[in-house]
């Protein structure tokens, strides 16, 4: 598909993996334009709002707003033909303390990108889910017919989500496409997510703790790198005939204990150690986590391409540049 001239919509396009959009969207001449949340706190500036897409700034346009108002949402989706919906709150365990703003930015959020785009007619729609939906999975790989099990307000919120994407297909044939990511990770990750939290600490020569169970055993996770979960996003709005309605996991299907994470990245680093910490949370988390890849493979023609090693080398080279550390 040729996305030069093609106007878009990324709400979220400041965090994570909405710059990365940004990004790819801007370099195959695409019109873009983002919705931001402006800073809330007097202490923020909010020009670090948007540091990571800073050196962008002067090839897109920059609506200040915010998905939990469906006015926002109308003013910057007019006129766009495409929508990634980006924007939420992403920390499992920070929905434990704010519940109420966890299920405002995800669902009422969700809800009001959804209203936006049938109102507006807009060509195609991206909710980027997560494998959190499913929460404690019965049957591994994770297939998407699997129920949903909710341990927090985040997986509740992104189950709620799925369901009301999925009603606005049913019900006013709107081109959605529902994708379910696994642990994505790469660079401008913020490091309060595992793989960062553990590239900073290595590079800092510091030890990496890992959080274990009375077993000595480490949770198993699905990691996927930015560059493939961009492949899959972009290839949901190339294949949206085939795909819209229905829920598609993205991930590497495979898990990965989190102490052999550990050892990859001391390993990638060349320094670092780990310690093993035995505490309550460990406990009380997912056992194992993996996605069956089955779906994308068939509907977008997508497989995931970078393997953790690689994926981990690359991601350390960026954090390596940009984050200052001890020798």
């Amino acid at each position: 598909m040729d996305w030069k001239g093609r106007k878009i919509l990324i709400t979220g396009g400041n965090g994570f993996i909405g710059s990365h959009l940004v990004e790819y969207f801007v370099n195959k001449r695409a019109r873009v334009r983002v919705l931001v949340r402006p800073s809330s706190g007097s202490y923020v500036d909010n020009s670090r709002v948007l540091a990571r897409i800073y050196h962008l700034l002067d090839k897109i346009e920059v609506i200040w707003g915010d998905v939990t108002s469906l006015s926002s949402v109308l003013c910057a989706m007019q006129g766009t033909e495409y929508v990634f919906h980006m924007a939420g709150q992403t920390h499992v365990a920070l929905s434990r303390l704010i519940p109420n703003e966890t299920v405002f930015a995800n669902v009422i959020g969700t809800f009001n990108v959804l209203e936006a785009a049938r109102y507006l007619g807009v060509g195609a729609v991206v909710i980027p889910s997560s494998d959190k939906a499913y929460s404690e999975p019965y049957l591994l790989p994770i297939p998407e017919y699997a129920p949903f099990r909710s341990n927090s307000p985040y997986d509740a919120s992104k189950a709620a989500a799925d369901q009301i994407a999925m009603a606005y297909f049913r019900s006013y044939a709107l081109p959605v496409a529902i994708l379910r990511l696994t642990n994505v990770y790469g660079s401008r990750q913020l490091t309060t997510k595992v793989i960062p939290k553990f590239i900073v600490s290595a590079l800092r020569d510091q030890t990496l703790e890992v959080y274990v169970r009375s077993d000595g055993k480490a949770s198993r996770r699905d990691f996927l790198f930015i560059d493939d979960a961009l492949d899959a996003i972009v290839r949901s709005v190339e294949n949206i005939n085939y795909c819209a309605g229905t829920p598609i996991n993205i991930g590497s299907s495979q898990s990965t204990d989190i102490k052999e994470l550990a050892l990859v990245i001391i390993d990638a680093v060349g320094k670092g150690r780990i310690k093993e910490m035995r505490t309550r949370e460990a406990e009380i988390e997912i056992p194992d986590e993996y996605v069956a890849i089955d779906r994308a493979r068939e509907l977008l023609g997508w497989v995931p391409t970078t393997s953790l090693r690689e994926g981990i080398e690359k991601t350390c080279e960026w954090y390596r540049a940009e984050i200052p550390y001890r020798e």
